[in-house]
């Protein structure tokens, strides 16, 4: 289920400027959801969300962690919002 954002917030969250297609690290789909996130190496990439949470990403948002963005599929400009960091 996609995660949902509310009507009224849809055009005033930020959003991402230029979002990937793929993960950093293994390549495949971000899908609706991905993370700008600190590696546990200390560089940063766009990670799909099994990435993020699941040993390559530092693992939490937040200042110098990282931000979460989502796009819903039904939204009429497709965009990524910044929901968390």
């Amino acid at each position: 289920m996609p995660y949902a954002i509310p009507r009224r917030l849809q055009k005033t969250l930020p959003q991402h400027p230029n979002p990937p297609a793929n993960c950093d690290h293994c390549a495949g789909a971000v899908g609706d959801v991905f993370y700008d996130m600190r590696t546990k190496s200390g560089l940063w990439a766009n990670l799909c969300a099994r990435c993020a949470l699941d040993g390559v990403g530092c693992g939490r948002t937040g200042e110098g962690h990282g931000q979460k963005y989502v796009r819903r599929p039904n939204s009429p400009d497709k965009a990524f919002r910044k929901m968390e960091g």
